[in-house]
């Protein structure tokens, strides 16, 4: 039975959490709307342009009635339906969370200025006229095909409203990680402050996680973060994430964060070294999947990608599975 529930309190309403434990399929008039316009009203507070805030808000609507919320029924592989159900759908916490939440706290309240440098899609292209950046184009390989390049001073609490992922998606990658055991290498191309990178490498002290972030004050806060949280295996690489770089420092990728340049040109180059790198096992996140017409134009070649078996479109990030046992398919679900 499928059940539609209209709540109209602040926050999702009480029957709608106790129906979603036990039916799946339910869905809430508020969660769908309201919190679509409060996504609406946020995109514009970031300071893009009208288009690019249009673009967002018509993608965000087509995901909202073309998704489903099946908690994992619909999906053949049972591999993957277990996914869904252990990863997705899990609720439980761990110690190790509370702490770094606290950190992201932390950085939220932080109004100390930084020099911020940003490679990649920025907060806005017209920046450039300004002077406040420059462009340029490479097509040798020595770094992304596409890049825009800003310079300014920006307060810590800013880049964390910006930048760091949600609490539900960081978390999600932590059970994801902890689903795949421990023993991994994994890559995050683009660390920010550092709080998803903290979530993956406090799964289990064994992983060794390398994180590529541009800017080198961003970096050094993140490091400062990763030692008060008493992490000890990770490596941060600081500069442009060139195509290059990566090809010669990796060998062996199980679990891959993609969250730098959000362009066309930049995602889909991180994504062919990625490739010749990862095993049937691994598993690719790529964050900001409708980010712009070109992220979404991007994500659309990589689930076509011949070594790319199934894949899952979760509106704000998507996950590439490349195990050939599982079914050639794409999949739509609401978080």
């Amino acid at each position: 039975m499928y059940r539609v529930c209209i709540g109209y309190v602040s926050g999702m309403c009480r029957e709608c959490i106790e129906t979603k434990k036990k039916n799946m399929r339910s869905t809430c008039i508020y969660e769908s709307f309201i919190v679509s316009l409060q996504k609406i009203m946020i995109a514009f507070a970031q300071q893009m342009d009208w288009q690019t805030a249009l673009y967002r808000v018509g993608s965000y609507l087509r995901h909202l009635l073309t998704a489903r919320n099946t908690g994992g029924h619909g999906i053949h592989s049972p591999y993957l339906f277990e996914w869904v159900r252990m990863v997705m759908s899990d609720e439980n916490s761990y110690y190790a969370w509370e702490e770094i939440e606290k950190v992201r706290a932390k950085m939220l309240a932080d109004e100390r200025e930084v020099a911020f440098v940003d490679y990649g899609a920025g907060r806005k292209r017209d920046s450039l006229e300004d002077g406040s950046g420059a462009a340029y184009s490479l097509e040798d390989g020595s770094k992304t095909a596409y890049s825009l390049v800003f310079s300014e001073r920006r307060r810590v609490c800013d880049i964390a409203k910006g930048s760091l992922a949600k609490k539900q998606y960081a978390q999600m990658l932590a059970r994801l990680v902890n689903w795949l055991g421990g023993g991994l290498t994994i890559v995050e191309l683009g660390t920010s402050l550092g709080i998803t990178t903290a979530y993956m490498a406090a799964m289990d002290k064994r992983n060794r996680v390398i994180s590529y972030e541009g800017c080198p004050a961003v970096a050094e806060i993140a490091k400062a973060n990763w030692q008060a949280l008493g992490l000890k295996n990770i490596e941060c690489r600081v500069g442009e994430i060139d195509v290059a770089t990566l090809a010669k420092d990796l060998e062996r990728v199980d679990v891959a964060f993609v969250d730098a340049n959000h362009t066309y040109a930049g995602t889909r180059a991180y994504f062919k070294v990625l490739v010749e790198k990862v095993h049937r096992k691994s598993v690719l996140i790529v964050d900001d999947i409708h980010y712009n017409a070109e992220m979404e134009q991007a994500w659309r070649e990589i689930c076509a990608d011949d070594r790319v078996t199934s894949t899952m479109d979760l509106y704000q990030m998507g996950i590439v599975f490349f195990d050939p046992d599982y079914w050639k398919r794409d999949y739509r679900l609401r978080v």
